[in-house]
């Protein structure tokens, strides 16, 4: 059996998300008084190198096992959110969150030899949850609160490399650094389209 998927949602693109190391809070105190965000954090961020992390894909919504956009939503470990210590403290620190977004579709192929015909209930969206504060908001598709979906996986086989041609419309891309203290989200930098304020 083969199948080609085809896949189009707006919004969908790449989010990196993470709390800011101790070295790139200097970096980031050094720029707001050079009034620009480093090239180094911007470097790092926009590539989910460590501490940041990146997905890329098109959206879906919903938990396990939900409906996604062609098979069943599976929700990976790994979440963009606040982390939350002791179920209603969120975590102090700053953060960073890299959002380009756009119209996007990507293509590819579902091969099983062990069957003669395509099951969309085996298909599985390998999905990371996006759930950011209201005050961070894309540009463009306002709420940040949905899922990236990262992979795809039919009857347990990961399926290679489908986000790989991923096409998009050029992303709008939006940048907040952030703290986080006594539960209280403020923002610091925010960069739209290349437009920087420090707050």
């Amino acid at each position: 059996m083969e199948k080609d998927i085809y896949i189009k949602t707006e919004p969908g693109g790449k989010i990196s998300f993470g709390m800011m190391s101790d070295v790139d809070i200097e970096l980031f105190n050094k720029s707001v008084s050079d009034g620009a965000l480093s090239k180094d954090i911007l470097f790092k961020v926009k590539r989910g190198l460590s501490p940041y992390s990146l997905a890329i894909g098109v959206v879906n919504t919903g938990g396990d096992n939900d409906t996604g956009n062609e098979g069943l939503i599976l929700l990976n470990q790994q979440r963009f959110e606040i982390p939350v210590i002791n179920s209603k403290n969120l975590c102090k620190g700053l953060y960073i969150a890299y959002i380009a977004l756009s119209k996007v579709s990507i293509e590819f192929k579902v091969k099983d030899r062990d069957s003669d015909s395509y099951d969309s209930s085996k298909l599985r969206e390998h999905s990371t949850r996006i759930n950011f504060p209201p005050c961070i908001q894309h540009q463009t598709y306002s709420d940040l609160n949905f899922n990236i979906v990262t992979d795809y996986s039919y009857n347990s086989k990961l399926i290679k490399n489908a986000n790989r041609n991923m096409i998009d419309r050029g992303f709008d891309e939006t940048i907040y650094i952030f703290s986080v203290d006594n539960n209280n989200v403020k923002v610091l930098y925010q960069c739209l389209s290349g437009d920087e304020v420090f707050f």
